[in-house]
């Protein structure tokens, strides 16, 4: 199941968003309450603006919750 999630308000890191909500994303993909399956275990994509022109763009084709590289 997609999820979609949108802040707009003061900097913050993506990692606040993503893991130290109480019901984050990667909380979500590893716990979904109104899927067929539980666990989520397709690809994921962030996108982001800063200060840069050019927006910030990561994604992959794992799981979000199994990407060693994501929390860096």
């Amino acid at each position: 199941m997609c999820r979609w999630m949108a802040y707009q308000g003061e900097p913050v890191y993506l990692e606040s968003l993503l893991f130290k909500q109480e019901h984050s994303l990667i909380h979500q993909s590893l716990s979904a309450r109104k899927s067929e399956v539980t666990v989520n275990a397709d690809g994921f994509g962030l996108g982001w603006y800063d200060e840069r022109e050019e927006h910030g763009l990561y994604h992959e084709v794992l799981p979000a919750w199994s990407d060693s590289n994501l929390k860096a």
